[in-house]
């Protein structure tokens, strides 16, 4: 991202279209979301912008959408990457807290 000036949501989907599987994990997650905040302010930038990433966002749909502990649920329409993704907001990104919530809804249904 420094060394080649792309924006996070640019190196993600060059990642991600080299290795489709790739997920990185939340805290290495979080670290590339401030560094492209930080690169997009020191340009002279306003953060967030159109490009901005959410760790909320990203988070929600690494457990739903791509095989994550909930892929097979949101299949069936049980569970929505938006319903992971409040979650996650309003808890500051537990995301065990998160997985627990919705474990349990889905074995009390």
């Amino acid at each position: 991202m420094k060394y080649n000036g792309m924006r996070l949501s640019e190196a993600y989907d060059l990642v991600k279209k080299r290795k489709s599987n790739v997920g990185p994990n939340a805290g290495f997650f979080r670290q590339c979301i401030e560094l492209d905040k930080k690169l997009v302010l020191s340009s002279g930038g306003k953060y967030p912008d159109d490009k901005a990433i959410e760790i909320e966002r990203y988070l929600a749909k690494q457990l739903v959408d791509t095989g994550g502990m909930f892929s097979t649920h949101a299949k069936s329409g049980k569970i929505t990457v938006d319903d992971v993704y409040k979650d996650l907001k309003s808890n500051g990104c537990d995301i065990q807290a998160t997985q627990m919530k919705f474990m349990n809804l889905l074995f009390s249904s």
